[in-house]
Parts: structure tokens; sequence; C-alpha cells
């Protein structure tokens, strides 16, 4: 039934874009080395006290996938001073990634909408951050035509996608 899982993320990197953390954090989760600091559970590896969920204001609605995460773990460092985000190694769980919202644009489009709400609702630069993921994309369609692979396609779709919707982000001010 599961004869593709791979290990998936449990956590990523904060929203600082970084080439190096972006090609990085296959190994850093392969070698479960999480960073409490710089970043950010996954929802599927998420667990939070009732209690602290409530009192950070449970999910912001106005986050639809991608960033509700980091968003969550602000509000409750905010609200319980003495809150400790743990990553916890020995325990293993499936997660089927991208298996009910496979990559789709509509999804690019929503990541890139929640990236610029919370960019916004942090003071954070997504205007940076979304240059640096559509820089990201091409890179990868410069990588996967050098090797002939079929996904130099699916960056180019990514990338025109991008080009279309987000136009007034992506031109320098």
């Amino acid at each position: 039934m599961f004869e593709d899982l791979k290990p998936g993320f449990s956590f990523y990197f904060d929203y600082k874009p970084s080439i190096i953390k972006k090609w990085s954090l296959k190994l850093w989760n392969r070698k479960d080395r999480y960073d409490e600091k710089n970043m950010y559970i996954a929802g599927a590896d998420l667990f939070v006290r009732r209690d602290a969920f409530y009192e950070a204001g449970k999910f912001d609605e106005n986050i639809f996938m991608y960033y509700e995460e980091p968003d969550l773990i602000r509000r409750l460092r905010k609200v319980q001073k003495d809150c400790k985000i743990v990553y916890e190694p020995g325990i293993r769980m499936i997660h089927l990634e991208k298996k009910s919202t496979p990559m789709s644009m509509n999804m690019i489009g929503h990541e890139m909408d929640s990236c610029i709400y919370y960019g916004k609702k942090y003071g954070l630069d997504y205007k940076k951050k979304i240059r640096f993921e559509y820089r990201y994309y091409k890179l990868k369609r410069m990588v996967y035509k050098v090797l002939k692979n079929q996904k130099a396609e699916r960056m180019n779709e990514i990338i025109q996608y991008l080009n279309e919707n987000y136009i007034k982000i992506l031109r320098k001010y």
C-alpha cells in the first residue's frame, strides 16, 4: 500500500532565505539535527498541549497550509515565556507528504500567499523571500536541464505561474 515511503521532513528552517539551508534540509532531517532557534517542527509532527494551543489563539485562519506552524510557535513563545519546543528523534511517524495535496499551481499559490501574509504579520521581508523562492525554482530548472531530467518542464510551469501571479513582488523596487 505504501511502497514508495521515504523519510520526509520533520522540521524546516525559518523564514530567512538561504540556498545552503534549502539544500541541506534533507541532511539535517536525516541526521535528526533540530535547531530550536532556527527551525520549526512540521505540523504533522507537532504536538501541543490543548491549553497552550488555545492560549496562543489556535491556528490563524488566514493561513491555509504553509507557515501555520512557525506562526503558532511564535505565538506560543509569546504567551508562554518558558515555552520550549522539543524535537524527539526517537519517535517515528508516517506522514504521507503531498499525497492529499499534490504540488499543483494552486498549492504553490497557497504557499506564496501564506508566505506573504506571514511576512507582513511579523514585519519580515516577504518580497525578498518570494524572490528567493522564484530564483530557487530557476536554479532547480537549470540543474534539471543539465541532468536532462523531465522535472525541468515542471519548473518552467512553476516559474511561469509565479511570473503571472506575483510579478509586482518579483520586480525589483
